[in-house]
């Protein structure tokens, strides 16, 4: 939340991260915990959460889904864990600097599927899903 008020790069990127880490969980739904909570998971993706960046939203995200992640990591496969660094000094304070942002193609995809997925039953998307090439009607 600090670097979303601060406008930090780091926001962008840990934000990236935990809609990753949703949609993984979004693909185990026939385990039992993640239908349990299948809801938050769903809001954590879209930009009204994002958009709200309620403190006490985050903190309930992060009670609610640590137990979750355990079923991300498949049989055989580890990750290795992450280490965070809590010491944070000011090398750089520019004040008054407005910094252009980059344009982010993880959230558009999100986005774009999020669009598909509200439009599936129309005859254009259903066309896409099952490859069949769309005449100039659709």
């Amino acid at each position: 939340m600090l670097s979303q008020i601060e406008a930090l790069q780091t926001y962008n990127t840990a934000k990236r991260q935990l809609c990753g880490l949703m949609n993984e969980l979004e693909k185990k739904i026939t385990i039992p915990q993640i239908q349990t909570r299948l809801p938050l998971i769903q809001t954590v993706t879209t930009d009204e959460f994002w958009a709200a960046g309620d403190l006490l939203a985050f903190e309930k995200v992060r009670q609610e889904l640590c137990e979750l992640i355990k079923f991300i990591i498949e049989e055989g496969q580890e990750k290795s864990p992450v280490i965070t660094s809590l010491y944070d000094p000011i090398l750089n304070r520019n004040e008054g600097l407005v910094m252009e942002a980059a344009y982010d193609y993880g959230d558009y995809k999100m986005k774009v599927n999020c669009d598909v997925n509200d439009h599936q039953d129309t005859l254009a998307i259903q066309k896409l899903r099952k490859n069949i090439s769309l005449s100039q009607m659709d």
